[in-house]
């Protein structure tokens, strides 16, 4: 009976025992899985709460062959008032198919000062590799083009056509304003007014004398106006000749402010005229034929007789109309040509650079789809194109300067009836012509023509800068024909 006694306190011992150790436990998420997949190792420790456990060591889960360590996780802790729970999270993968066993992990505990421990259990897993696929590798397709819209064209064009707004265009309608504006300048001043030159005062007046005789007011009855014009021609002579106000004053201020510039018979003779004529404007009464000729001729006796030869008058007289020398070329023979116009130069030029363009394009295209039809790649077919368009522009530049040495017209010049001449009007020269071509056959031809129409913008000058330069002018031909 004592033995059953002795055995129960010895299992209830053993249970306690039991109970008190930690407990540990581990599982995988799979038992198998392809290569580069990733495995996951759950760790759990269960203890009561007064067990200290040992930080367990994993550095052992790293030196398994083919199996590489990817992530630890921190622990996760679940506290309670008689138990702890621990969880640790770690993930693996592997490159090599294969059978593997992550080993048994010690873990150390103390409990009333006594170290001890718990194994985990081994764990087995399974590396696969990728199944192949059953049907037979095919052929690479070739790449699909699809359809490109325009507007995803005009997107990626976009910044191209920006850039040559902006740097070509934009210069362009700048420049070809400034040619119009020039243009009306120049045919506005194809002629320029001359102010008249200055008379003799007396000259004037006597002018005038003679041109209201010509009316004949008094004989067709208008006397009072007849007298009231001859009134006004002898006091503004007298306003011009002397330098009083004779407009304004009366007959009385007038002899006064005369007295010192008259002679005494001078002095009578104007009174009388003044006074007999406002007389007769002021009269009821017509006086006689007779009276209106012995006035006229007395105030051109005044005049004549007062004269001063060096006092001059400027008059309102109309503007004479000469012909502008800035529009014309002056010949060894004195004959005035007409010189062309800034913008019907710009577009002989223009002419004769969209024809050399038009014959280089034809020619290199042309010789590009043979060598293309010949089997010469397509950078050797670029090459030898552009290499051809350039000698052709040589010899089209060479063929332009002997056609306008020789005769003073391109193909521009003589579709718009131009010709080019020396500065006198003579026979080109060689040297300035080899020059003008240089200018314009070095890329010079839109900066020169720019500032040659901003300088001569105010003037209408249609000489330009590169014909200063050249000693060269552009003159139009008369009735279609040579020069």
């Amino acid at each position: 009976m004592k033995k059953w006694y002795i055995f129960l306190i010895m299992l209830l011992g053993w249970e306690i025992q039991l109970i008190a150790q930690a407990s540990v436990e581990v599982r995988l998420s799979q038992d198998s899985l392809l290569i580069g997949d990733i495995l996951t190792f759950y760790l759990q420790i269960q203890h009561e709460s007064n067990v200290e456990l040992v930080t367990p060591n994993f550095e052992v889960l790293r030196t398994i062959d083919s199996v590489e360590f990817v992530e630890e996780n921190t622990w996760d802790t679940i506290p309670s008032s008689d138990f702890m729970y621990l969880e640790k999270v770690i993930t693996f993968t592997s490159f090599d198919s294969g059978n593997y066993v992550i080993p048994q992990l010690p873990i150390y505990y103390r409990q009333n000062g006594i170290l001890d421990s718990v194994l985990t259990l081994p764990l087995p897993f399974i590396v696969r590799p990728v199944p192949q696929d059953v049907y037979p590798l095919k052929s690479i397709k070739p790449i699909v083009e699809l359809p490109v819209s325009f507007w995803e064209n005009l997107f990626f064009l976009l910044p191209v056509l920006v850039n040559i707004f902006i740097f070509t265009l934009i210069p362009l309608i700048v420049f070809i304003v400034l040619l119009v504006t020039l243009h009306k300048k120049q045919k506005m001043q194809l002629t320029e007014l001359i102010p008249p030159p200055p008379v003799q005062v007396s000259q004037y007046y006597l002018n005038a004398l003679q041109e209201l005789n010509e009316r004949a007011l008094w004989q067709s009855g208008e006397v009072k106006a007849y007298h009231s014009n001859l009134s006004f021609i002898l006091r503004s002579y007298l306003e011009k000749r002397y330098h009083i106000k004779a407009l304004e004053h009366t007959t009385s201020e007038i002899l006064e402010d005369l007295h010192l510039h008259l002679t005494r018979h001078q002095l009578d003779e104007l009174e009388w005229l003044l006074r007999m004529v406002d007389l007769v404007k002021f009269a009821k009464t017509e006086p006689k034929a007779t009276f209106h000729e012995e006035a006229y001729q007395s105030v051109k006796n005044f005049i004549a007789n007062t004269d001063n030869s060096n006092l001059l008058l400027t008059t309102n007289t109309a503007p004479v109309i000469q012909a502008s020398k800035k529009t014309f070329l002056i010949n060894e023979a004195e004959e005035e040509i007409e010189l062309a116009l800034s913008l019907s130069r710009f577009w002989a030029r223009l002419i004769d650079g969209v024809t050399a363009m038009v014959l280089f394009s034809s020619i290199a295209i042309i010789a590009f789809f043979y060598q293309k039809e010949q089997g010469v790649n397509l950078t050797e077919s670029l090459t030898n194109a552009a290499v051809l368009a350039t000698v052709l522009m040589l010899l089209f530049s060479l063929v332009m300067f002997v056609l306008e040495w020789r005769t003073g017209r391109t193909i521009g010049k003589y579709l718009l009836k131009m010709k080019l001449v020396q500065k006198d009007g003579g026979k080109l020269k060689f040297g300035w012509i080899l020059l003008r071509s240089l200018i314009f056959n070095f890329g010079f031809i839109f900066i020169i023509l720019l500032v040659s129409v901003s300088i001569n913008i105010s003037t209408g000058s249609r000489i330009l800068l590169h014909d200063e330069w050249t000693k060269t002018r552009v003159i139009f031909l008369k009735n279609k024909q040579k020069q």
